[in-house]
C-alpha cells in the first residue's frame, strides 16, 4: 500500500514536469509578412510662374534693298519664322528693278491686321499660274495675311463659282487671275463691294495689274525686225508674218499680236499686207503645233516666216511645227512670258530651233506687286487703275546674264 502511494506520487510529478516543459518551449515561428509600402508623400504644389509679357516677334535683319523699310519688330499677328523664310525666298525671286506706276510703288510690309485675301487662279497646274501662286504666297507671308484659293480652271462656270466662293468667305480683298475673259464681267458683279486687283485680264471697276501688252508686242516685233536685218539675206517681200491668236483671253492680251504686227510693218514696210495672217491655236502648245503644221503644209514655198503668240506655250508649239517640218531655217518665232519651255528651247543650238526669243514677264515677281496693291486697297489707300510689271527680251545672247530669273518648272 505504501509502495502504491509512492508510485502515484511519482506519476503526478512526471505529469507536472511534462506540462512545465511544454509551457517553456517557444511557439513555432510564422512566415514573416511583407511590410506595406511606405505611403508616398505628395510634393508641395508649385505656384504657377507669372506669365511673361508678350513680346513682339522679330523679323530677320534685311540683307537687300527689298526690305530696307520693313519693320524689324513685327505685329503680334505675324509669324516671325514665316517672315524670315519669305524674306529669303523673295531675295531669290525678286531681283529686277522695282517698277513705279503713276507714282505708286509696291510697299512690302505687314498688314494692319490678319486679313483674309482671296486668290482666283487662272488654271491650276499651268506653269505660269504656278509661278504666280508661289510668288503671291511669299508676299502673303511677308504681309502676314491668310490666302483663300480657288481655281477658275479656264472655264466660265468655274470662274463664276470662284467669285461666289470669295464672296461667301467674306474675304477682305481678291486677286483675280482668271484668264477666261468672257467671265470677267459676271465675276465683277458678284465681287462688287470687295476690293479687287485683276491680273493679266482686266475687269470693270477693278485695278489691273500685268504687262503693258502693246509695249510687249512692240518689243517682240522690234526683235523680229532686228533678227531679219541681221540674219535674212533674201527678198523682204517674200516674208510672211503669222500669229497664233486666242480670242478667249480678251482684247487686251490680243494687243500683243496687234502691236507686234505694227512694229514689223514699221521696220519692214516691204512685206505685203496680205502676208500678215492670223491662225488659231494660241495659248496651248498642242493646238498651236497643229494649226502651224497645217499652215506650213499649205505654204510650202514660204521662204521666211516670222511668228509670235500671246504666250510661250503657243510659241513653242509653232516653233516645234517648223522644226518638225524641217523648216527651222525658214522660221523665227518669238514668245511671251519667259516660261520654262522658252528657256528650254533657247538651250538648243540656234540652228536646231526656230524659237529665237521670248519677252520675259518675270512672273516670279508678280506677288511683289499684286499683294501690296490689294493690301493698299483693303486699307483704303490710293492705287492706280493700272499697274505694269517689268519686262525684257530674252534670247541666247543674254541667258547667262539673266540665269537667276530662270523658272524651275
Amino acid at each position: 500500500m505504501k509502495t502504491l502511494r509512492i508510485v502515484s506520487i511519482l506519476a503526478v510529478l512526471v505529469t507536472v514536469l511534462a506540462l512545465a516543459a511544454a509551457c517553456a518551449a517557444p511557439a513555432p515561428t510564422a512566415a514573416p509578412t511583407a511590410a506595406p509600402p511606405p505611403t508616398a508623400v505628395p510634393e508641395p504644389t508649385k505656384a504657377p510662374e507669372p506669365a511673361k509679357p508678350t513680346e513682339a516677334p522679330q523679323a530677320a535683319a534685311p540683307t537687300s534693298k527689298l526690305f530696307a523699310n520693313y519693320p524689324t519688330t513685327l505685329p503680334a499677328h505675324c509669324n516671325a519664322d514665316a517672315v524670315k523664310a519669305a524674306m529669303a525666298k523673295a531675295e531669290e525671286l525678286w531681283v529686277n528693278p522695282e517698277q513705279e506706276t503713276s507714282g505708286w510703288k509696291p510697299n512690302i510690309r505687314p498688314a494692319q491686321k490678319r486679313y483674309k485675301i482671296g486668290y482666283i487662279q487662272g488654271l491650276g497646274g499651268f506653269p505660269a499660274d504656278t509661278r504666280m501662286v508661289n510668288s503671291v504666297k511669299v508676299a502673303a507671308d511677308l504681309a502676314c495675311v491668310d490666302l483663300v484659293f480657288c481655281d477658275s480652271k479656264y472655264e466660265a462656270e468655274a470662274a463664276i463659282n470662284c467669285a461666289q466662293v470669295m464672296k461667301d468667305q467674306k474675304v477682305d480683298g481678291v486677286i483675280n487671275s482668271n484668264w477666261f475673259a468672257p467671265s470677267m464681267e459676271g465675276m465683277a458683279e458678284i465681287l462688287k463691294g470687295i476690293p479687287v486687283v485683276t491680273n493679266d485680264v482686266p475687269a470693270p471697276n477693278t485695278t489691273f495689274f500685268g504687262v503693258d501688252n502693246c509695249k510687249a508686242g512692240t518689243a517682240a516685233g522690234e526683235y523680229l525686225v532686228g533678227w531679219v536685218k541681221k540674219n535674212y539675206t533674201g527678198n523682204v517681200a517674200d516674208i510672211w508674218v503669222t500669229s497664233n491668236e486666242n480670242p478667249d483671253v480678251g482684247e487686251v492680251p490680243q494687243m500683243r499680236i496687234g502691236c507686234m504686227e505694227e512694229a514689223v510693218k514699221k521696220g519692214l514696210p516691204e512685206i505685203p499686207a496680205d502676208h500678215y495672217v492670223r491662225i488659231p491655236g494660241g495659248s496651248f502648245t498642242d493646238k498651236s503645233f497643229e494649226s502651224m503644221t497645217t499652215w506650213l503644209t499649205a505654204h510650202p514655198d514660204a521662204k521666211m516666216i516670222l511668228t509670235t503668240n500671246i504666250n510661250d506655250n503657243g510659241a513653242v508649239g509653232a516653233a516645234t511645227a517648223c522644226d518638225s517640218a524641217g523648216r527651222s531655217a525658214n522660221c523665227a518665232v518669238v514668245g511671251h512670258g519667259g516660261e520654262a519651255q522658252a528657256w528650254n528651247e533657247l538651250d538648243k543650238p540656234d540652228a536646231q530651233s526656230a524659237f529665237k526669243a521670248t519677252v520675259d514677264y518675270v512672273q516670279n515677281e508678280y506677288g511683289r506687286y499684286l499683294l501690296p496693291a490689294i493690301l493698299d486697297l483693303a486699307e483704303g489707300k490710293q492705287v492706280p487703275d493700272v499697274i505694269h510689271n517689268y519686262i525684257y527680251n530674252l534670247d541666247r545672247s543674254n541667258m547667262a546674264e539673266h540665269a537667276a530669273l530662270r523658272p524651275s518648272d
